[in-house]
Parts: structure tokens; C-alpha cells; sequence
């Protein structure tokens, strides 16, 4: 499965936040993506997620391979965890 979304550009005073976000979800084994999909749930052997820059605009995508069965529980989890960030304090 892969859910890729319109981002904000390399120009935004985010730029940085946003790379360190991206990181925080999908850039290490022990991120929340992984720990969610396969450590908790073991729908995925892996997930992964970034940021891609352009000119003007930028890309977020999340992707995980996952089994058919699992699919919709698969995109819930993904889409739990980039609420998270918006509800919670992403510290903890």
C-alpha cells in the first residue's frame, strides 16, 4: 500500500521540523510506522516514510507491504499515527 500527499515545498520555515517528523514516523527501525505495523500489529515486515522535495511544492508518502487481508487495518494504523501528531505531543 502507499499513501503519498501533497507536502510543503524545501522553501517553508518547516523544511526542518518536517524532515525530523518524516524521520520520527518512518526513519528508523524503531519508528512509529515500524513499531505500529510490524512490532505491534505484525501486518508488515517493514514501513517506510519521506518527504520528497521540488522546487515549489514537496510529496509525503507512507508506504508498507502488507498482506490483502490486512490492508484496511494497515492504512488505519498509518493514518492513527499522523494523527497523533496532530493531537498529542509527539514526545512521549
Amino acid at each position: 500500500m502507499v499513501a503519498p500527499r501533497r507536502a510543503p515545498g524545501p522553501k517553508v520555515p518547516d523544511f526542518l521540523p518536517a524532515g525530523l517528523l518524516g524521520a520520527w514516523l518512518c526513519g528508523e527501525f524503531s519508528s512509529r510506522f515500524n513499531m505500529t505495523l510490524r512490532g505491534k500489529h505484525r501486518y508488515a515486515y517493514g514501513a517506510s516514510s519521506g518527504f520528497g522535495y521540488y522546487r515549489n511544492a514537496g510529496t509525503f508518502g507512507a508506504s508498507a507491504s502488507v498482506k490483502r487481508e490486512v490492508t484496511a487495518e494497515s492504512i488505519h494504523e498509518m493514518i492513527g499515527e499522523i494523527r497523533r501528531i496532530h493531537d498529542e505531543d509527539i514526545g512521549t
